[in-house]
């Protein structure tokens, strides 16, 4: 929360993130006339136009409902969170655990077992040692539903040397000095650098509004890193293998979130 309120308030000076704003809002009313005038055509075209009117006002008002499921797990989740620490501390007080971190790396019936008294025989630097290893992999821009990645190398002639590959999910060019960052929570980022990272979650929101560009090693044209990027009309592009390896923080970077 914090770092939400002081990105907002280095973010831009005499209303410029206002303008930024309002411009954004007269773009979307301006799609919205186009839409209404490519349904107005032909017969019934007016009862399309009357239709698709109210459609974009349903949606433009209700959109933010799909919030509220979200607010309540992270709600159910906090509750999770708070009753596994708990218990972590307990295990440490009776000395069944070295630290109350262990918790985590409990399965379900191993944690009730322990909470019941019973000794259990888990080597947890080796289950630690398995999830880091895990955490370092790079995560698969596609994986299948039978557990496949399919990969694929996008040949192009017009690339420049030293180019970087990805998808363009915002359009626009910018140029600027890069700033590698692997966790939202403890980095920040300066105003009017590109911003490289790893993945794209709510937690980043804050760093966007400092951000001029944005490269994300993973991710499509709906992840919320590129919906968040559209609507601040920030140049980006995800879906970059190892830019936050190949990229290094005070290089000078331009992304081309067009082409």
């Amino acid at each position: 929360m914090l770092e939400t309120v002081r990105a907002n308030l280095d973010h831009g000076e005499s209303g410029e993130h206002r303008e930024h704003v309002q411009q954004m809002e007269r773009g979307a009313l301006d799609a919205a006339k186009r839409l209404e005038q490519r349904a107005d055509n032909g017969l019934f075209g007016s009862t399309r136009k009357r239709l698709v009117h109210r459609l974009i006002r349903t949606y433009r008002a209700y959109i933010q409902t799909r919030e509220y499921p979200k607010q309540g797990l992270a709600h159910i989740f906090t509750a999770w969170h708070e009753t596994l620490r708990d218990a972590g501390d307990l295990l440490v007080t009776e000395g069944i655990l070295n630290s109350s971190n262990d918790v985590w790396f409990l399965r379900k019936g191993e944690l009730f077992a322990a909470l019941d008294g019973d000794s259990i025989a888990v080597n947890i630097d080796a289950r630690r040692a398995a999830f880091n290893r895990h955490a370092a992999l790079d995560a698969p821009p596609v994986l299948t539903s039978e557990g496949e990645a399919p990969s694929g190398d996008i040949e192009r002639k017009d690339v420049p040397e030293n180019a970087l590959v990805g998808t363009g999910v915002s359009g626009g060019a910018i140029e600027g000095i890069a700033r590698v960052v692997h966790d939202p929570s403890e980095e920040t980022i300066e105003k009017g650098k590109i911003l490289i990272a790893s993945s794209s979650d709510p937690g980043w929101t804050p760093l966007f509004l400092n951000a001029a560009g944005i490269v994300v090693e993973v991710g499509g044209r709906l992840s919320h890193g590129a919906l968040v990027a559209r609507e601040y009309g920030l140049p980006a592009v995800v879906s970059v293998p190892e830019a936050t390896r190949r990229i290094k923080t005070g290089q000078w970077v331009r992304i081309d979130g067009t082409r």
